[in-house]
């Protein structure tokens, strides 16, 4: 029996079932398709490019205008999270995990968001998925997809990013004078009531395609970032 299941972005708010709804948001120097800095909070480094403590962020130029996603303590501005698709037929295990940073000043808002996907783990049976997983994502240069599809065989990263309108763009298309390097990969143990992760750090230059295929393509430049992914 196939089963397929899709994880879709998972978020790990601590406020997540007790509040309804922030205040308003002012998005101004988080988003490329706007203009002008802003005070879209403090603690996420006002666009200026520093992140403080942050454990986990995005960093970029998008078309020349800094963003900058920190997640602060209590995931008051951004927050880390996951985006899964796997595919389990009996004992094959088929996978692409992909690693999030997405707002949180709005309950069930998660844009803006980007999401760093490495793809494809394969494997059979279950006992050892979890030394497979830990070796899953390599050091050094990676290579990137054409699509989002699961490719058996090949070791590639597809990286999505949508707008605060929901707009959505990818790496869906020809790169030049584009890389995507991870920095480091450290082994997070589990812990009660959750699984290992793997902690990536990572450095990107890439250009952004419209996932509609029309507007205008973005140039993300001087990107950095650090996000998790784990098994389902």
């Amino acid at each position: 029996m196939k089963m397929l299941k899709l994880l879709v972005f998972v978020l790990l708010l601590t406020w997540l079932f007790s509040a309804c709804k922030k205040d308003s948001v002012n998005y101004d120097g988080f988003t490329p398709n706007l203009p002008t800095a802003g005070n879209g909070g403090t603690e996420s480094g006002s666009g200026n490019g520093n992140v403080g403590s942050a454990e986990y962020y995005f960093k970029a130029k998008i078309n020349n205008i800094q963003v900058t996603w920190a997640v602060d303590d209590q995931r008051s501005h951004w927050a880390e999270g996951i985006s899964n698709a796997t595919s389990i037929d009996n004992d094959i295990i088929t996978g692409s995990y992909g690693g999030s940073i997405s707002s949180a000043e709005v309950f069930m808002v998660n844009e803006p968001r980007i999401t760093f996907f490495f793809k494809t783990f394969h494997f059979v049976g279950f006992d050892d998925r979890v030394l497979a997983f830990e070796n899953f994502v390599k050091t050094g240069p990676q290579v990137f997809a054409a699509n989002g599809n699961l490719d058996i065989g090949k070791k590639e990263v597809f990286v999505q990013y949508i707008d605060k309108n929901k707009v959505e763009y990818s790496t869906a298309g020809f790169q030049t004078n584009s890389f995507f390097n991870v920095e480091s990969v450290t082994i997070v143990p589990a812990q009660p009531g959750l699984p290992e992760k793997l902690k990536i750090k990572l450095k990107i230059q890439c250009t952004l395609y419209p996932t509609s295929g029309t507007g205008n393509t973005m140039q993300l430049t001087d990107g950095e970032a650090v996000i998790y992914i784990k098994l389902d």
